[in-house]
């Protein structure tokens, strides 16, 4: 429904009032009614879309504030183990398959963040 549509239900509406058309009126208004339904319920549809989609904006950015903060730590780690931060080379650590993928080291900063 539209604002066209509610249009022509109001002129509709007066013209069968001033006919003394009661029972096309009545019909006229319960259609109304009916239509004025639906479109509330798509208004709560929207508005609980909106809502879904901040909460999940809220999470993304409690995740991304972790991220970053893991972020942190993990470059103070490799400064403090004596690497620069430009220096370290990515293909050389996922070579190094003990050191990329030890499980103990990962837990370890999981459970530093609560985790």
């Amino acid at each position: 429904m539209n604002i066209d549509n509610i249009r022509d239900i109001v002129g509709l509406s007066k013209k069968q009032a001033t006919d003394n058309n009661h029972k096309q009126l009545v019909a006229t208004l319960e259609n109304f009614k009916e239509a004025a339904l639906e479109g509330q319920g798509l208004c709560f549809d929207i508005i609980t879309f909106l809502e879904f989609q901040d909460v999940v904006r809220n999470k993304i950015n409690k995740l991304v504030v972790m991220l970053q903060e893991v972020e942190k730590r993990l470059s103070s780690l490799l400064v403090k183990i004596g690497l620069d931060e430009g220096s370290v080379n990515l293909t050389d650590l996922k070579d190094d398959k003990e050191k990329a993928s030890s499980q103990d080291v990962v837990d370890e900063l999981l459970k530093e963040f609560g985790l």
